[in-house]
């Protein structure tokens, strides 16, 4: 044999890995999906995920499902405390933005900017739990230290949190609306949030 053909056919080099990381981000974006699924574990399964990807996608960490699992245990009970809080919030907006749009259409300017404003809130607030989560699988905190934390984090850094809140909002609407862009578009966005908050992060 060649070679090129031995190198070709190496399963460590670059073509293999990224073949490797392609099957990863799908696989992950599989697990978390599952995971998400009792809507309670969403905000541990997020926290798992961007742990994972970090360790094992970026900084090239063995053992990625495992990790995945074991931060998802870890972070079980904390990870489903925050996520109640926030529950509520979500729910409203997403119940409410329906009504808000159907009256926003009938060319009334006090619903139009209610509209707006609603739509600008719900970035802000949806901001929250992206930096929440992550922040949880980094670092240990109490809840109410968490939140305050994050909330504070969001604040002093408003520009790259809206930045990862439209990418995330923007790949929530194509996955909703192309079920197959599910498949892969979590990992990515939680890579996207690792370039965002790991610089952030490590400020402090």
């Amino acid at each position: 044999m060649s070679e090129f053909s031995n190198r070709f056919f190496n399963p460590e080099n670059d073509f293999f890995g990224f073949l490797g990381d392609l099957v990863d981000v799908v696989g992950l974006s599989i697990l978390w999906l599952f995971c998400c699924l009792p809507v309670v574990t969403i905000g541990p399964a997020c926290t798992a995920l961007y742990h994972t990807v970090l360790r094992g996608l970026r900084q090239r960490q063995p053992g990625r499902y495992l990790r995945f699992l074991r931060c998802f245990r870890d972070n079980l009970k904390q990870g489903a405390a925050v996520t109640l809080l926030c529950l509520p919030a979500g729910l409203l907006f997403y119940f409410g933005l329906p009504a808000l749009t159907a009256l926003a259409l009938t060319g009334d300017r006090m619903a139009e900017l209610l509209f707006w404003c609603w739509q600008t809130l719900a970035v802000l607030l949806g901001a929250l739990p992206l930096v929440a989560f992550p922040l949880l699988g980094r670092f240990q905190f109490a809840t109410r230290d968490l939140m305050r934390t994050t909330a504070q984090l969001c604040l002093r850094h408003f520009p790259s949190v809206l930045v990862l809140s439209l990418a995330v909002n923007a790949a929530v609407q194509l996955s909703l609306a192309w079920y197959a862009f599910s498949l892969i578009l979590p990992a990515l966005a939680a890579l996207l949030a690792t370039f965002l908050l790991e610089r952030i992060f490590a400020r402090y």
